[in-house]
This record gives structure tokens, C-alpha cells and sequence, in this order.
């Protein structure tokens, strides 16, 4: 199946085509878990949102975006000696954001 065909069937955003869905379906690949927790951060539910982003960096360490997010859902959750440190993990990783 083509990529846009793909993403019609499973009902996604024709956007997620190509190489896009290839990495959203890709179960090694830590691009569900991060969507999974930013979701869960933005539904106000940043408990819920620390599992899936801390297996998303165990998938790929060096995504400062994941260590940003766990920091912020720490913070929110209490857990501010970890939520500083992925914090200063994210600035370490991208200086520039």
C-alpha cells in the first residue's frame, strides 16, 4: 500500500504519508510515545505523561524535545529534582531553544 493510501485507511491526516507514517508506525521508533505524552500534557494530565516520554528517551536519548516535555510533566507532577534535570538535559542537547 502507498503511504496516502495508508493513512486513509487508518484514518490519519493525509500529512502522515511517506516517510511520516513510516516512523509513527514504526514500533521501535519513539515519535508515538512522545505524541503520546505531549497529548497527555496538554489534556492537563502530566502524571500520565512521565511513562511514555521516559520510554521515549530510551529510545532515543539524544531527542532534547523529549527531555523538555518529561521535564515539564515532572515539574507539573512535583518531581522537581528529575524535572531539572531533563530540563538541563534538553538545553544541553539544543543550546539554541
Amino acid at each position: 500500500l502507498g503511504g496516502l493510501r495508508l493513512a486513509g485507511l487508518l484514518g490519519l491526516p493525509h500529512e502522515l504519508c511517506g516517510s511520516s507514517l513510516r516512523k509513527f508506525l514504526d514500533p521501535l521508533s519513539d515519535e508515538p510515545l512522545v505524541a503520546k505524552g505531549v497529548i497527555e500534557q496538554r489534556l492537563g494530565r502530566p502524571a500520565s505523561a512521565i511513562a511514555p516520554l521516559e520510554r521515549a528517551i530510551e529510545r532515543r536519548p539524544g531527542n532534547w524535545f523529549s527531555h523538555l516535555e518529561l521535564g515539564l510533566a515532572q515539574a507539573e507532577s512535583g518531581q522537581m529534582h528529575a524535572a531539572l534535570a531533563n530540563l538541563s538535559e534538553a538545553t544541553r542537547l539544543n543550546p539554541r531553544q
